[in-house]
């Protein structure tokens, strides 16, 4: 079936009667007129600085493909966060994915329109993805972040022009159900990236197909994340959320939950234990977890205090806690986090039983007497 009809049959099913939007106009250094619609945050004044989202709409970008894509991705949430997004569509007779030199004065015309506080960020669906993919690689030095849902090169000129988007933040979704043209396509634009030393992460949804159910405050938090440092509001948000990761991580523990469990590390995490030989990959880790989990058993570690520090970018943070154990008492656990397709995922967890310093030379002590004999 037709990618743009599976789409908007998709998005029918949640929305059966589209909004209504302007579509605006604006004239272009080459004589072109674009036609554009414009979601602003409540209040907006002309001259106030936003972040500014451009966002291609699936299909032929039709006023009813955009306003459908507004609708389902971004307007309520750009609104709630004070930012602008606009969305153009294609000269007639031309698609987006055709008019990658048009899109670039597009852009450049932005400030006529309203003031951007930086680079503006790029997004795509379906077809509006393929496009973005190809006004990324013309335009690199415009956007502050690249984002699709789904989106790959379209040819084989825009495969080969991967590597002019350098180290721009690249977050892809992918249904897992999707055809597989799209799913192994997304893969292989994730390899070519990270080949040339750019920064693409993929989420691959499961048991989605074409038509993507994606959380947009998420979408939201990655982009604010890679604009260079974090307002005392998203800071405050970005604490709560990790505070949730770390408590359900211990929930889940409690009630040997595997899947919810392990879905909290990220790809390359390390869990040390508290013994000198426990330091396992997540991979490792998995295969000791579910050697207890599997049999309903699991582990109950009870945070009483908590500290955590965000990097300035808002892309990491790294924290440490004080634990109750039935068995071991009082633990500390410490560790990372990374912010991985806008969700907050463990790299490092570090669990230690701390020892009182008038008993530190005991049990140093104790540990030498059953070290193995050296030969």
């Amino acid at each position: 079936m037709n990618m743009m009809l599976v789409w908007l049959l998709g998005v029918m099913v949640s929305f059966a009667q589209p909004g209504s939007r302007e579509m605006r106009e604006v004239k272009l250094p080459s004589g072109a007129t674009l036609r554009y619609a414009a979601v602003l945050p409540d209040g907006h004044k002309a001259d106030v600085p936003v972040p500014v989202l451009v966002a291609l709409a699936p299909g032929a970008s039709t006023p009813t493909m955009i306003d459908l894509a507004l609708t389902r991705y971004w307007e309520t949430t750009a609104k709630a966060r004070g930012w602008c997004v606009l969305s153009p569509a294609p000269p007639e007779g031309a698609t987006l994915h055709e008019s990658a030199a048009l899109l670039g004065e597009f852009v450049d015309a932005i400030p006529s329109i309203v003031t951007p506080d930086g680079r503006v960020h790029l997004a795509g669906v379906s077809n509006g993805g393929r496009a973005a993919v190809r006004l990324a690689t013309v335009r690199p030095d415009a956007f502050a972040s690249l984002l699709l849902l789904p989106g790959m090169p379209g040819d084989a000129t825009d495969w080969e022009r991967l590597v002019a988007m350098g180290a721009m933040p690249v977050l892809a979704y992918v249904g897992e159900k999707d055809e597989a043209a799209w799913v192994e396509g997304s893969r292989e634009m994730q390899r070519r990236l990270a080949a040339a030393g750019g920064a693409c992460t993929l989420e691959v949804l499961p048991g989605q197909g074409h038509v993507l159910e994606v959380d947009a405050g998420a979408m939201f938090d990655w982009m604010e994340a890679t604009r260079g440092g974090l307002s005392p509001t998203l800071r405050a948000e970005a604490r709560l959320k990790i505070e949730g990761v770390l408590n359900d991580f211990h929930d889940a523990a409690a009630k040997a939950d595997k899947a919810r469990y392990m879905a909290h590390f990220a790809p390359g995490a390390v869990f040390l234990g508290t013994d000198a030989t426990e330091r396992w990959s997540v991979e490792e880790f998995r295969v000791f977890v579910s050697t207890y989990f599997d049999q309903g058993k699991g582990w109950t570690y009870t945070p009483s205090e908590r500290w955590i520090t965000i990097s300035d970018d808002g892309a990491s943070a790294w924290f440490d806690e004080r634990l109750e154990n039935a068995k071991l008492g009082a633990c500390r656990g410490s560790g990372a986090l990374v912010l991985r397709g806008g969700r907050w995922r463990i790299a490092q967890y570090n669990l230690t039983v701390p020892i009182p310093n008038d008993l530190m030379g005991d049990v140093v002590d104790l540990i030498r007497r059953k070290a193995p004999v050296q030969p």
